[in-house]
């Protein structure tokens, strides 16, 4: 059981999906309302809070996630490959930045286990990472448009 506490919810998980939301709209060239965008980043939250309160394997929980992420981007309209294929990559910038960030505390010579033991630490020291969660949707975003743009060229 992966446990999480309220701290980690706020701190942590709601930015998060606000970020990973807008990061799949961002790359998909959909336009949701605030509102919808709001909903939707308060539903995952609450998913993937009772989801790793569940006792199952490691690993597991990632992907009724974003099973539940696929389902409710269906439901926006995005089209189900469309949907699969930005949740994925979503989930891989996620990772990217995760291991850069760690990598950084690493360097910094912070004992992350030590860290990590007090609620709410794990949630700001791991924070860092969202701001390179953006730069890479950005990053995507520049790279998938210079695709398209060479497509339309030699077409």
């Amino acid at each position: 059981m992966l446990s999480l506490t309220w701290i980690d919810f706020f701190i942590r998980l709601i930015p998060e999906e606000f970020i990973f939301i807008w990061g799949i709209c961002t790359i998909s060239n959909i336009v949701i309302s605030k509102k919808t965008h709001i909903i939707y980043c308060i539903l995952i939250a609450i998913e993937v809070y009772v989801v790793r309160l569940l006792p199952i394997h490691f690993g597991v929980h990632i992907i009724i996630n974003n099973i539940f992420t696929i389902c409710l981007l269906i439901i926006t309209g995005i089209s189900i490959d469309i949907a699969i294929r930005n949740s994925l990559l979503m989930m891989l910038l996620i990772v990217i930045s995760e291991f850069f960030n760690m990598l950084v505390l690493k360097i910094l010579n912070i004992n992350i286990e030590a860290q990590f033991k007090i609620p709410g630490v794990e949630s700001l020291m791991l924070s860092p990472s969202l701001l390179l969660v953006i730069l890479l949707i950005y990053l995507t975003k520049f790279l998938l448009r210079k695709k398209e743009c060479k497509i339309n060229v030699i077409d």
